[in-house]
């Protein structure tokens, strides 16, 4: 069995980038997510608290703290610089990919018209294929979600990284939802 996990926001963390907000009227979204030499651009979250990540675009926006992190490990991704409230943070797409899923024995529905995995109901990986050391990767069939390896997972909480929910994908907790 190989060691993957989901990487999902927490809950009680999971600030939203209201793109509504009169301040925020002026970020080029489309930029901040495709075009890492856009100029910086300002976004304000009003109650931002002590997380180091916040959805909006991309993959997420993460801290500093996360930042110098996935440099640490040279996890592959794409980061356009931001600043939220002043501090320096970054738009991240995670650009590492992995064909580790067991297609075989994972439980998921395709999309009618186009044959993609819509919703996966249970995972399995096979562990020959599944990344080693620490990092985040995509699968080619999900590119919309994120994963990583238990050492990742390791490092995020030995680094105290607030904001980031990691569940077995193979063995989710009782009542979770995967997809």
């Amino acid at each position: 069995m190989a060691s993957v996990f989901l990487v999902r926001v927490t809950d009680g963390y999971g600030d939203t980038v209201d793109t509504q907000l009169k301040e925020n009227s002026a970020v080029d979204w489309v930029a901040l997510e495709d075009d890492p030499t856009a100029p910086v651009q300002n976004v304000t979250i009003p109650d931002l608290g002590s997380t180091d990540v916040v959805l909006g675009v991309a993959h997420g926006i993460v801290s500093a703290k996360v930042l110098r992190l996935l440099q640490t490990f040279e996890i592959s991704c794409r980061v356009v610089p931001v600043r939220i409230n002043g501090d320096a943070w970054g738009v991240v797409t995670f650009t590492g990919e992995c064909d580790c899923m067991n297609l075989e024995r994972s439980a998921y529905e395709l999309l009618d018209d186009t044959g993609r995995i819509m919703v996966v109901n249970s995972y399995r990986f096979h562990a020959s294929r599944a990344p080693k050391g620490p990092t985040v990767f995509v699968l080619p069939q999900l590119r919309g979600r994120k994963y990583c390896t238990a050492e990742f997972k390791t490092a995020c909480d030995a680094a105290g990284v607030r904001g980031w929910r990691f569940v077995d994908a193979e063995n989710p907790p009782p009542g979770f939802l995967v997809d």
